[in-house]
Formats: C-alpha cells, sequence, structure tokens
C-alpha cells in the first residue's frame, strides 16, 4: 500500500511540475534508472572484478597481440639464404635462386593463409635436397634444432599419419600429442617440414603423400582435441630420388633454355614436362598442383666436385684447430678420378673420402704443433700435410721423405 501511495505521490508531483519543465519526467526517468544500468553493465562482463583493479590488469598489453602474427622475411634471412649457394650447396643455383624468390614473395602476402612455401626436390642421392631444407632452416629460423622436422618416410607406414597428428578418442595413444602437431604447438607454426623420401614409405606412397595435403593447405587438425594448427608461417618440403634420370634431363634441357625464353613460357613449359614425367599413381597430381614450386637437383659436377671437397678439408682442418693455406691441384685431381671410379657421386662420397685419406694427415701435423698447413699428393698416391707454420712459431726444416719442403705428416 505505502509503494502504491509513493507511485501516486511521484506522478502527481510531475503532473504539476511538467508545464513548468517539459523535460522533467526524462531527467528524472534517467536518474533513477542510470545505477540500474550500470549495474547491469558491470553483471553481464564480470561479477568477480571487484577482486582486483582491473584497469591495470591489461594495461600496456597490445590489443592485437593474440592474432597470429605475420611472417616477416628481414634483410638478415635474405642473405643467409642467398649465402647458401656460396658456402654451403654447390651447383644447384638453378634451384636455390627461385626457391628463394618465392619464398620471398610469398612472404609479402596480405592475410596468406597457405604455407610460406612448398616444393618437392628430385635428383639423384647426395646433391643436397635434405641440406637445403635443413639450411634453409638454419637461415629463416636460426634454431635448427627446434624448427626442422624431418620425416623419414622409410620409417613409417601408409597409414601412420595418426603418428604426425595423434589418433582418436579410444584409440591407443590417443592421450599422445600428435608429433607434428606438437612440433607447431612449440614454434608457433614457425617450422621447416622435410618429407623425406616418400616415394618409399611401406605400403602406399600415394596414401601417404596424400595425407599431407592439409598441411600443404595451411591447417593441420589435432585428432583428439580437434584443435587446429596453422602452417602459414611453416615450409613444407618433399625430397625424393624418383625417376631422377629423366627428370635430371628436363631439367638440363631448360637449363640451357634459360635465355631463349619468356621466364613465364620457361616455367609453364618446363612444369608440364615435369609433370608428366613424375608418376601419378606415387605423387598425386592434387599434391603437385599445391606446391609453389618443382626443383630438379642436377647431379654434381667436376666443378661443384671440387668446391665440395675444399670446403670438407677446410672445415676438417679447423676442427683441428689448424689453417689449409694451400691444396695442391693433384689432391683434388685424385679425388675426382675415385669419385667417377666409383657407382655414386654424391657428397657423402667425398666427405668419406676426405675422412679416410685427408684425415690421418691432418691428425699427424697436429700431433706436431702444426699452425699451417699445405696439402701435397705424395708419388705413392698418399695424401701429406707438410707443416708451414707451427704454433709454437719455430720455423718448418727441410725433411728428405717429403714431398714438398716442411715437415712431412703422412696421410694414407
Amino acid at each position: 500500500m505505502a509503494g502504491l501511495l509513493m507511485v501516486c505521490s511521484y506522478f502527481l508531483t510531475l503532473s504539476f511540475l511538467q508545464p513548468h519543465f517539459p523535460l522533467l519526467p526524462w531527467v528524472a526517468l534517467v536518474l533513477i534508472g542510470a545505477p540500474y544500468f550500470f549495474m547491469a553493465k558491470e553483471v553481464i562482463v564480470s561479477i568477480f572484478r571487484d577482486k582486483t583493479d582491473f584497469s591495470k590488469v591489461l594495461d600496456g598489453i597490445d590489443p592485437s597481440s593474440q592474432a597470429e602474427p605475420a611472417f616477416i622475411l628481414t634483410e638478415e634471412m635474405l642473405s643467409a639464404l642467398q649465402w647458401i649457394t656460396k658456402a654451403e650447396i654447390f651447383g644447384q643455383n638453378h634451384v636455390i635462386d627461385p626457391l628463394i624468390t618465392v619464398i620471398q614473395a610469398n612472404a609479402e602476402i596480405p592475410d596468406r593463409e597457405r604455407p610460406l612455401v612448398s616444393a618437392a626436390f628430385f635428383g639423384p642421392p647426395g646433391v643436397g635436397k635434405s641440406d637445403l631444407a635443413k639450411l634453409i632452416a638454419k637461415a629463416v629460423y636460426e634454431a635448427l634444432e627446434r624448427h626442422f622436422f624431418r620425416v623419414d618416410s622409410s620409417q613409417y607406414t601408409d597409414h601412420s599419419m595418426s603418428t604426425m597428428t595423434g589418433s582418436n578418442r579410444g584409440f591407443m595413444g590417443s592421450d599422445q600429442p600428435g608429433a607434428l602437431t606438437s612440433a607447431l604447438e612449440q614454434t608457433s607454426g614457425k617450422l621447416v617440414i622435410l618429407v623425406d623420401e616418400p616415394d618409399r614409405v611401406n605400403g602406399d606412397p600415394k596414401r601417404w603423400i596424400q595425407a599431407w595435403m592439409p598441411v600443404l593447405d595451411g591447417r593441420v587438425t589435432e585428432v583428439a582435441t580437434k584443435r587446429e594448427y596453422a602452417t602459414r608461417n611453416a615450409m613444407i618440403f618433399l625430397a625424393s630420388n624418383h625417376r631422377h634420370e629423366k627428370l635430371g634431363a628436363i631439367g638440363e634441357k631448360y637449363r640451357l633454355l634459360k635465355d631463349k625464353m619468356k621466364p613465364a613460357e620457361l616455367a609453364a613449359a618446363y612444369r608440364k614436362e615435369v609433370m608428366a614425367v613424375i608418376d601419378p599413381e606415387v605423387f598425386p597430381k592434387a599434391v603437385l598442383d599445391r606446391l609453389d614450386y618443382i626443383g630438379i637437383v642436377a647431379p654434381l659436377s667436376r666443378e661443384v666436385i671440387v668446391d665440395i671437397v675444399l670446403k670438407e678439408i677446410t672445415l676438417l682442418t679447423q676442427k683441428h684447430n689448424m689453417e689449409v693455406s694451400f691444396i695442391d691441384a693433384e689432391v683434388l685431381k685424385e679425388v675426382i678420378r675415385v669419385g667417377m671410379a666409383g657407382e655414386s657421386t654424391g657428397a657423402r662420397d667425398f666427405h668419406r673420402w676426405v675422412a679416410e685419406h685427408v684425415n690421418p694427415a691432418l691428425v699427424s701435423a697436429k700431433r706436431q704443433n702444426a699452425k699451417k698447413i699445405k696439402l701435397v699428393l705424395g708419388g705413392d698416391g698418399k695424401v701429406y700435410a707438410t707443416i708451414t707454420e707451427a704454433h709454437n712459431s719455430v720455423p718448418p726444416t727441410e725433411s728428405a721423405d717429403s714431398p714438398a719442403s716442411g715437415r712431412p705428416a703422412r696421410g694414407k
């Protein structure tokens, strides 16, 4: 009853005052309803904000920080990529230079959903296909161990994708994250993924390669949790020896036509011939169509063999805390003769030759406190390390059994 009397009194008062103050009812309504409005708003947001100074919680935090940042290819990264052809992998500029161009172009695409680059490398064993993927990871992401994910396909079966993305709930291993999705989470998607020799998987290679299509499309789903991981900042490479003889011939043909055809025409004709040679029952066309680039890695020429051996000898000498100031041409001719006589002429063969025939000479020189050496080939076909400077600065002396001046350190 009292409430009813108060309401009647309120409206009676408004009726007397309204002719003098036309906006009075609206002012009264705002004054009465405002506290309830702000109270309701506060309840809608949260009823627990009174337990902290909420205004300071978000202070200094970028409101856009939750969004996945776009990948930026810096000048330092670009220089590191270009350095690969100068100091790491030789004679494959025709593959590496276009690949760098694709990476650079894709990095500039706004709101890109697909990987930073997806490519396939075909070529004979030991020419640097796997090493190229590793070096790209090191150049772009710096921390190789964390940002490089290699899948040795020969260790898997054609239905082993659950190892990469996890198993359905109720199946064995469903409580464990997939190897690939776990790596994507740990690196925020900044990952180089190398699927090595996918055509050598145990079972149906076509099925195995098709299973990687979501990765190429830009999204990977953890099967058990249904959580999605973006691959927009990742790079995906397939490396294979598949039909490398025929593909190598195509690659050589178009290298010779490089200056005779327009770049767009050359690229289209090259890709068409490559696609005609690759077996679609091994590498499905749907997968190849998703690749940004297909590179044909060339066999090692004699010049490239020399570059590889020079690099291996230089690095091995540095590991022994010495410096090689000169390598006689006969040493390099010998390794070319040995390499050409073997069944394989991959970089691994020449790495092994340096370890077997040069390292013993380096060890002997190191035992004699050598600082700088020259490598020469003796009349017996063995490599010798001639000491030109010792760590104790004692000048070298002539030796009768040395093939050159200085103290000899005989190899095998």
